[in-house]
């Protein structure tokens, strides 16, 4: 099995030297279904419900209306393996991706009066502005991970309290779109010209929740999530000589997630609490996905073949049809003291 080709978009981001949190996922559904921040991934979602700062911009905006003040930076790594069964008549060895650091987070949250809060979270790959990957058509692949730590994604949202046990809340995301423009002339074995211009263009999606405390002990939370995408566009123009001159157009929606509604329920006690939480995830409503194709061609070496005229291929030979899913997540933790808990 050949190792997934990987393109790269780059531009250098500051190192950040202090990591305040490393968050290592094992599941690659926690990627997508869970909230920003390492400190969430590890309670599988108790932001959702529980006082969550920062963190609450992704998971559930009605929390920013009694967020405390604070400012976060962490890093999000991964790692997992998965081993296959023998395919086309051999036998297919094990496919690992990814390790190490994949994504740089920072969040900050802050009280404007008693009842309204805002926040701010980033979200980047570690080391680049934007990554593409594209995998080999029987490489395995992890939509929700790959999804997560590929994107650039920037979050504000606000929150206010409209009663003392009822929050709303509503973010605004902010993704990262790619188009590019590519031409090559070539003379012989010479390059006469060459150039590539690169673009990013910003691509919006709302995130709403909602937040009811009737006492100190039970919660309940309902958060919606509206789908997001990348868009890539890379036209090409190629010519060599008078033999060929081609304009081709690749377009394709990428690192797509679907509508997502979350019903979360919270039990607290001072030194004990759990949540009981419940996603259902839009797949069926997700647009076509696959790479389009569109090529038109002129010259002596393509002659006869019809390329005259633009025509679109289609790369996956139809858009397979996707499910619905229902996850069900169950989360506790404990303080034992004021310096160790344990989720």
């Amino acid at each position: 099995m050949t190792d997934s080709s990987i393109h790269e978009i780059s531009q250098a981001l500051p190192v950040v030297s202090v990591l305040v949190s490393l968050a290592l996922i094992f599941s690659p559904a926690l990627s997508v279904a869970l909230p920003h921040g390492a400190s969430c991934i590890a309670s599988l979602g108790q932001c959702v419900v529980d006082d969550a700062a920062e963190a609450a911009v992704d998971a559930n905006p009605a929390r920013l209306a009694t967020a405390p003040a604070v400012m976060r930076m962490g890093v999000l790594g991964a790692t997992h393996a998965v081993s296959l069964k023998p395919c086309d008549g051999g036998s297919c060895s094990a496919h690992r991706r990814p390790e190490g650091l994949i994504a740089l987070q920072i969040g900050w949250s802050s009280a404007l009066t008693e009842r309204l809060g805002i926040g701010m979270s980033l979200h980047t790959p570690y080391n680049t502005l934007v990554q593409i990957v594209a995998a080999e058509g029987n490489a395995p692949h992890w939509p929700l991970l790959d999804s997560y730590g590929q994107k650039f994604q920037l979050q504000v949202g606000a929150g206010y309290r409209l009663f003392d046990s009822l929050s709303i809340g509503l973010t605004s995301r902010v993704t990262a779109s790619i188009g590019s423009q590519i031409r090559i002339d070539l003379a012989g074995d010479q390059v006469t010209h060459s150039d590539i211009a690169i673009e990013l263009s910003p691509s919006f999606s709302l995130c709403a929740g909602l937040h009811w405390r009737p006492n100190r002990r039970w919660a309940l939370a309902l958060v919606w999530k509206q789908a997001s995408a990348v868009a890539y566009e890379i036209p090409a123009n190629v010519s060599v000589s008078s033999l060929i001159a081609a304009d081709l157009n690749l377009t394709q929606m990428g690192n797509a997630t679907p509508h997502t509604l979350q019903l979360a329920l919270g039990w607290k006690r001072p030194h004990f609490g759990a949540e009981f939480g419940l996603d259902w995830m839009h797949w069926s409503a997700l647009d076509d996905l696959s790479p389009n194709l569109q090529v038109r061609a002129t010259g002596t070496a393509v002659e006869g073949l019809g390329l005259e005229d633009l025509a679109s291929i289609d790369t996956m030979n139809g858009w397979p049809s996707l499910s619905d899913t229902v996850s069900l997540a169950i989360s506790a933790w404990r303080h034992f003291d004021d310096e160790l808990t344990l989720r």
